[in-house]
């Protein structure tokens, strides 16, 4: 009777044991990853200030295909309790999508667009559409360096009224190094030739630290460095952001 007892049930421990095993798979394997920032700076006195910073990355992995999505958001304000004037000092926002295609462990190919607004930099739209190539040159438990090339399509709306359009070459370089367990660096460069007009070339670069403080969140310093060599009339060339930010990744 024992026996047919066990013979009865083995077939249901069975199926448990192999749908756990399904699940930790599916849990190893999730195509989903995410990584939220949010920088909030308030200062009182003499001079009320706010300062907000938003920014997503989220991304869906399905065999060989990745699709990405990203935004950011920044708005400074100010406020002069002696006076009583109040002004806007920064607002800025951008959102993206792209395309990879993976063509072997190391090369991929890309397409993407990126939408981005900056009235205090001259233009209430930028229009960058990409097309282009990957390659992991360094890919270790430490250490990962990854350069990108390709083309970039610029349709940009100024705030003089002005809509300038440019083909561009893109070139990207990317280094991401683990310190420790719970500290990593980041250093990343973008170069964009302009090749209708050569003096209207751009350049972008970040500097990071992250310092885990759980699973899941860590503190991020962050400097951002955006040239523009031939900028908007009365606009300056080069823009900087220093940002320390609450970052959670899952």
């Amino acid at each position: 009777m024992k026996n047919s007892q066990c013979i009865f049930w083995l077939p249901f421990f069975l199926s448990v044991g192999l749908s756990t095993s399904a699940l930790a798979e599916e849990v190893k394997k999730n195509p989903y990853s995410n990584e939220s920032q949010v920088a909030i700076v308030q200062t009182g006195g003499n001079t009320i200030s706010d300062s907000y910073s938003l920014k997503q990355v989220s991304a869906y992995v399905v065999g060989q295909n990745t699709f990405k999505g990203s935004g950011d958001f920044l708005q400074s304000r100010s406020e002069d309790l002696t006076t009583g004037v109040s002004s806007e000092t920064a607002f800025r926002w951008d959102a993206g999508l792209r395309y990879e295609r993976s063509v072997s462990e190391r090369w991929s190919a890309f397409v993407g667009y990126l939408l981005e607004s900056d009235k205090y930099a001259g233009f209430m739209q930028r229009h960058n559409t990409d097309l282009g190539g990957k390659y992991a040159i360094i890919k270790s438990a430490n250490f990962n360096l990854v350069s990108e090339a390709g083309y970039r399509y610029i349709q940009q709306n100024n705030t003089d009224g002005t809509q300038p359009y440019s083909n561009n070459g893109r070139l990207y370089l990317e280094a991401i190094y683990q310190l420790n367990a719970s500290n990593s660096a980041k250093l990343w460069f973008e170069y964009l030739p302009n090749f209708t007009t050569s003096a209207a070339w751009k350049a972008n670069s970040e500097a990071s630290i992250s310092s885990a403080i759980s699973s899941i969140f860590s503190l991020k310093v962050a400097y951002l460095t955006n040239i523009n060599n031939e900028p908007v009339a009365g606009k300056k060339k080069t823009d900087t952001t220093l940002t320390t930010a609450l970052v959670a990744k899952f």
